[in-house]
């Protein structure tokens, strides 16, 4: 049943005996597991169905650390982040699990470690796998693909990360008719979670305040209680929910909104290869198999990581005229967010003087090289330490719903740039030992401005998974630790982040999650 909470008596009650808040993969997969559960599932999305009528998110204020514009969703609808698949084109999107190491508690990493190792999570990625609409007999293991692997990038000291490249899925156009045909499950739109109202006398969540555009409020009561609304929305809403605990919710230790990560990323550097060598394909284009494309990432293998105690980066090759990865989108992006912003006679006109340049450069490396050469752009993305320091918190201005917005203060610390430089001088040389081109690059770990400081709208870290409260929000069931009827659900449950676009992972976890749920149900989770 589909439900506009604008419709609805003001201060309606609505009762049920699970609430997922957040209608994005993580809350809609939660959803449709539990689609014929002997359970009543109440799933609230704060804006519409269409991404055209989306509310302002509107979740953060202020900026510390790295001087980015994040790549925040600045609208809500239903479907969350899926609407935004794919880059400018939506054509494809990067699906890859996490690897076996990034669960590890590596000794060289603080704070590292899963409170479950791959294996629990593996028949989950299947799982994933077939939500995400992942072509049948499609998988991420470098055997299959050995004949185009280079062995410049697949040898002792590097590994090559297999990418598999989708059809962006839109959530919500896919899984509506699911949801709304359940006899079990409720859809409800247009109301915004600007609350969490704990229990005075019991560890547990009573009901979830809602207010609608419109100014009505309404609240949900329900016997268990999941947050799926992204790795800022899941922070925001702990923290801003004071009426029991001044810290906020699960915050007795000061670690929620702690640990934040991302995946740092950015086109730096330059793989001249020469034209039509053998073994290039995967790393520079990919091939399509059923419907999907196929590429290789670069990375350093698990035996040098542990070796030479660096960090899970990974590398790849773009053509120059990428459209969603080009040096002249970045210029674009650039230019489309200081037009965006109150700076537009200066600022806006700056940038895109910077556009121009940027699309003449790229024209004249494309068309001015050696014919026997091709060059690649170096598309770069890195892993994060979990540092406390690096974190969400609240600051003091409000949104339009009354809710404090966030103050975040990313930082990059300089092991994770020391690792890329590593990267980028290994793959310098294993190029030039198999004569297949060069490397160019002039990253400088010591460098202030530090090129490789995109952000990539991946929220890590702040609701952290451990097995110990002293050390994390959450436990390996992803339930707050302190509030026996919560739960949390996407990427803030990251202890770490390897290199891996997290949205497969996000999945699995969101399916683990539901089959968890199951159980207190009493129904089997397949």
């Amino acid at each position: 049943m589909l439900i506009d909470v604008n419709e609805l008596p003001e201060n309606s009650q609505i009762d049920c005996d699970i609430c997922v808040a957040g209608s994005g993969p993580a809350g809609i997969t939660i959803a449709a597991e539990l689609v014929d559960a002997p359970v009543r599932v109440c799933l609230v999305e704060s804006g519409g169905l269409s991404p055209r009528a989306a509310v302002p998110a509107g979740n953060v204020a202020e900026q510390l650390g790295v001087s980015v514009d994040l790549l925040k969703f600045k609208h809500l609808s239903f479907g969350g982040a899926s609407n935004r698949w794919g880059g400018l084109r939506g054509r494809w999107f990067r699906l890859r699990p996490m690897d076996p190491l990034d669960f590890e508690t590596r000794p060289w990493v603080a704070n590292s470690g899963w409170p479950f190792d791959y294996a629990e999570l593996e028949p989950f990625y299947a799982r994933a796998g077939r939500i995400l609409k992942v072509s049948a007999g499609s998988d991420f293991s470098v055997v299959a693909r050995h004949a185009h692997l280079a062995p410049a990038f697949h040898n002792d000291d590097l590994h090559t990360a297999i990418f598999l490249m989708t059809r962006p899925l839109r959530f919500g156009q896919h899984y509506l008719d699911l949801l709304t045909r359940s006899p079990n499950v409720q859809v409800y739109l247009n109301g915004r979670v600007v609350e969490i109202e704990e229990d005075p006398n019991s560890p547990i969540v009573r009901c979830l305040h809602l207010v609608t555009p419109g100014g009505r409020t309404h609240r949900i009561t329900a016997k268990h209680f999941v947050l799926a609304c992204g790795g800022l929305e899941n922070t925001r809403l702990l923290l801003a929910s004071k009426r029991k605990t001044a810290c906020g919710i699960g915050n007795q230790r000061d670690l929620v909104g702690r640990y934040y990560m991302q995946h740092p990323r950015g086109l730096h550097g330059a793989a001249v290869l020469v034209r039509n060598h053998l073994c290039t394909q995967l790393y520079t284009g990919g091939y399509v198999a059923n419907d999907m494309r196929i590429s290789g990432g670069i990375s350093f293998s698990e035996t040098f990581q542990r070796r030479q105690q660096v960090l899970n980066h990974c590398i790849m090759l773009r053509p120059l005229f990428a459209l969603s990865e080009s040096y002249a989108s970045q210029a674009y992006r650039a230019a489309e967010r200081a037009w965006c912003r109150a700076d537009r006679r200066s600022g806006g006109r700056g940038e895109l003087r910077n556009l121009a340049s940027s699309a003449a450069a790229v024209l004249k490396q494309a068309v001015g090289g050696s014919g026997l050469r091709t060059t690649f752009a170096v598309l770069n993305q890195m892993e994060q330490i979990p540092k406390p320091e690096s974190r969400l918190d609240l600051s003091d201005r409000k949104d339009q719903f009354g809710v404090n917005q966030l103050r975040i203060d990313w930082r990059i610390d300089p092991l994770e740039k020391a690792s890329l430089c590593r990267l980028h001088k290994l793959v310098q040389d294993r190029l030039a030992a198999h004569g297949m081109g060069k490397l160019e690059s002039n990253l400088d770990p010591l460098a202030d401005d530090w090129p490789v400081s995109q952000d990539s709208a991946h929220h890590l870290g702040t609701t952290r998974m451990h097995a110990d409260p002293a050390r994390g929000v959450t436990d390996a069931h992803c339930r707050v630790h302190s509030v026996h009827n919560l739960y949390i659900s996407g990427g803030s449950l990251f202890p770490t982040g390897g290199h891996a676009n997290p949205t497969l992972t996000v999945v699995a976890l969101a399916v683990r999650l539901a089959d968890h749920l199951k159980r207190l149900y009493g129904a089997s989770g397949v």
